[in-house]
């Protein structure tokens, strides 16, 4: 007697392990965790015919680690930029009923509260015009990821004299508040791209890429909540 018999596929959901030395005991930790999609964490290919590739905490990344950086303010952010609390102020939360999502961890902080350099690197974009009466300058760190500083001032405001190279800790600009009755506070607005992609950072918003950000775009909580613990 002949028996016919049908492989059987079994799926096992894909686990996220190790992904970075963070304190497990960290609720905050824990919250950014769950608050973006989940994405592979080892190798980062960008699949050209997708827009909405984003990177949320990967193993190793163009030089970052929680002890590579500074928090790019001498002071803590005064409202959590991490899980529910967070609101509107974490990476990923929803804006205009969800057509997009935000693509930075806001610091809110006072008016005009100095913003320094996390790392070393070279200026792309020096407090170039940016959102509501607000800049935002650009650099590239060493091991080739890109922060955007955003909502800051612009240099007719504060004047400040930068060279092309920066080195960490190194004062490049004021945090300021845009020009919304909104927005209740001013806030650093911080952006964290990989440097594996070309092009604009801002790109064409659609339902494939609800950031509108170019696709090495990447959560930069984790890493902030980690150079935040550095402050004293």
């Amino acid at each position: 007697m002949n028996k016919s018999f049908l492989p059987i596929l079994i799926l096992i959901p894909s686990l996220s392990f190790g992904l970075s030395s963070y304190s497990t005991h960290s609720m905050e930790y824990m919250d950014a965790l769950e608050s973006v999609p989940p994405v592979a964490i080892e190798a980062y290919d960008i699949d050209e015919d997708n827009d909405n590739n984003f990177m949320s905490v990967p193993n190793e990344t163009a030089g970052l680690s929680k002890d590579c950086c500074l928090f790019p303010m001498k002071v803590k952010a005064t409202d959590s930029y991490s899980g529910a609390s967070a609101a509107q102020r974490a990476f990923n939360a929803r804006r205009d009923n969800g057509a997009r999502l935000h693509a930075a961890a806001d610091l809110y902080q006072s008016q005009y509260q100095p913003v320094y350099a996390i790392a070393d690197g070279t200026i792309l974009e020096d407090r170039e015009p940016f959102y509501l009466g607000t800049n935002a300058t650009v650099i590239e760190h060493t091991g080739g990821f890109i922060v955007r500083y955003g909502e800051i001032a612009s240099n007719s405001i504060k004047p400040l004299k930068l060279k092309k190279e920066v080195v960490a800790g190194q004062l490049i600009g004021y945090i300021k508040k845009v020009n919304s009755k909104k927005v209740t506070s001013a806030m650093l607005h911080f952006e964290l791209f990989s440097g594996k992609a070309q092009g604009p950072l801002t790109v064409k918003t659609t339902t494939k890429n609800k950031y509108g950000r170019r696709s090495d775009l990447m959560n930069p909580t984790t890493y902030l909540l980690a150079w935040e613990k550095t402050l004293r």
